[in-house]
């Protein structure tokens, strides 16, 4: 077989096809994107030559969901086959990962605000702090409504209402997007940490009058 000569079979055929080395030279050579985008808007270009399924949205919180495709295989035959969606495939793996994350500078602010839905208050505190320690990179900005979210969760909407917000650090970044929510943007990962603090304090000003009464009263009675 002369050199530079690849055989492969076409399936469905039994003849053989040859691949010249003169031919490579018609391949077109992969090019760096000077202006990557995100995981997220990569998948949805992919889908839009290829097609994809319908994608819902709430079935990330429990994985990745997976359509069925039925596809005909003669009369009366039929077989389906599960696939999941390229656009839910890089979100999906960064929110099943999200309490092993720490510093997520190096990821699109698209990818990281899809994700960070996702994260509970130790997570975005430990994902914040170490973004901010490693890349510099503040997410307050970014996270604020989630913080609100997790505010009301915890003391209601009527406390969020009377909570002393402290303002956002620094300026407002160019990329920021205003999420559309009924609120004031503001610090809320601060005010939240803020209440829970004075109500622990208060706790164990409680706690010490509760003692102190008690050993009073033994006193009283010792006297007595």
């Amino acid at each position: 077989m002369p050199l530079g000569i690849s055989p492969f079979v076409v399936r469905g055929t039994s003849a053989p096809m040859s691949l010249g080395a003169r031919d490579l030279t018609k391949v077109p050579h992969h090019r760096a994107d000077p202006h990557p985008t995100s995981l997220v808007t990569r998948a949805q270009q992919v889908e839009s030559m290829f097609g994809s399924e319908s994608i819902d949205d709430g079935a990330m919180e429990g994985g990745v969901h997976e359509p069925q495709l039925e596809h005909e295989h003669g009369p009366g035959v039929s077989i389906q086959r599960t696939c999941s969606s390229l656009r839910e495939l890089p979100l999906h793996t960064l929110v099943s990962t999200r309490e092993h994350l720490r510093d997520v500078g190096h990821l699109d602010l698209d990818s990281v605000r899809a994700m960070l839905l996702y994260c509970n208050t130790n997570q975005l505190k430990v994902i914040e702090d170490c973004t901010l320690a490693g890349s510099g990179r503040d997410l307050a900005w970014y996270t604020w409504h989630m913080w609100h979210r997790h505010y009301t969760e915890r003391f209601g909407f009527s406390s969020a209402a009377n909570a002393e917000l402290p303002p956002l650090p620094g300026q407002r970044p160019c990329d920021y997007i205003p999420p559309k929510l009924d609120a004031v943007a503001g610090h809320w990962r601060l005010a939240l940490e803020n209440r829970i603090q004075a109500d622990k304090e208060r706790a164990e000003c409680v706690a010490i009058n509760i003692r102190r009464k008690y050993a009073e009263e033994a006193k009283k009675k010792e006297d007595k």
